[in-house]
């Protein structure tokens, strides 16, 4: 089933429990297009996101297709910009061909316990491919109590970043611009890493034919960094 979300606002969703199965989120939705929204301030339970791709619902398979994120903003929700797995455990369905193209992703992080991210794809054993992050600005991600990062995709082929900027991250933890975690066939191009905490561009994991292509990355504790097991 596929669905298209236009020049909708989302914003101001907030829930009072701190039970670790409650989430909230701006959007929620299992495939489709979102264009020209914003998904702001959305905050509560354990954590909340500005969309949630879900895959796994109630014990049923579903794959997260063929989306795109377009013309959209994703600021000061409290947890993660966009995450594309659902957060109660392991993933079972596949995740790929999606496009995040001009957006911004500003603010986003946990003042509690627990990592963050403006663009997320966790946990680690999903199949995830074909993903374009064009144009965007990912700004001020931080944890409080946990790692951020930028950008974190794991498990992953053909990935494309691409004239994007990602700028102070900041974590109790380590905070990276991009995080790649066995990755294979993508590139970084043309993207400004600038004043995060730690490392601009982390390569980690089993990693294959990795291009960093025209990238800057300035006042970063390390710019680009490949982890000796990679």
């Amino acid at each position: 089933l596929f669905s298209s979300i236009e020049n909708c606002q989302a914003n101001d969703n907030s829930m009072g429990s701190s039970n670790a199965n409650n989430y909230v989120a701006g959007i929620h939705s299992h495939t489709g297009d979102i264009v020209n929204c914003t998904c702001n301030n959305n905050n509560g339970g354990e954590f909340g996101m500005g969309v949630w791709k879900d895959p796994v619902a109630l014990g049923f398979e579903f794959d997260a297709n063929d989306y795109r994120i377009v013309n959209c903003t994703f600021n000061s929700n409290s947890g993660y910009g966009f995450n594309a797995i659902a957060p109660f455990g392991p993933g079972q369905g596949n995740v790929d061909q999606a496009q995040f193209i001009n957006s911004t992703f500003n603010n986003n992080g946990r003042e509690s316990s627990g990592d963050a991210a403006g663009i997320s794809y966790v946990p680690f054993d999903q199949n995830l491919t074909d993903v374009v992050i064009k144009g965007c600005v990912i700004n001020g991600t931080f944890a409080d109590a946990g790692d951020a990062a930028g950008i974190n995709i794991p498990n992953a082929s053909n990935v494309v970043i691409e004239d994007t900027i990602v700028n102070h991250t900041s974590a109790e933890g380590t905070g990276h611009g991009i995080l790649f975690y066995t990755v294979n066939s993508s590139k970084i191009i043309r993207t400004q890493l600038h004043e995060n905490q730690d490392i601009g561009v982390e390569i980690q994991g089993d990693n294959d034919t990795i291009a960093l292509i025209e990238c800057v990355a300035m006042f970063n504790d390390i710019g680009f960094d490949f982890a000796t097991s990679s």
